[in-house]
């Protein structure tokens, strides 16, 4: 019975869908993984978030966005967006 709670709990497949882009995940957890993003949208679009910067952050240590650094930066509108949020609603843990 704790497998099948483990795989319902969305704090524990996001540490498995972050876990997975670094190494292989044993048989069950990655079952549980793909079990839990069937059945989970906002999981299957962070797994889909997490796999689209992964991909960035390999591609830029591979030097292929040499030269073009001033399009990877926040614009200051984001910057003061994301700030005031950050201000508003402190994490939880």
């Amino acid at each position: 019975m704790g497998a099948l709670i483990d795989m319902l709990n969305c704090r524990k497949n996001s540490y498995r869908v972050v876990l997975s882009l670094d190494q292989d995940l044993s048989l069950l957890d990655r079952l549980a993984m793909r079990l839990h993003l069937s059945i989970c949208k906002p999981c299957k679009r962070f797994s889909k978030q997490m796999a689209t910067l992964d991909l960035i952050q390999q591609r830029y240590c591979q030097g292929e966005w040499a030269g073009q650094e001033q399009h990877l930066r926040l614009s200051e509108k984001a910057r003061q967006r994301i700030l005031s949020r950050l201000q508003e609603k402190p994490f939880d843990d």
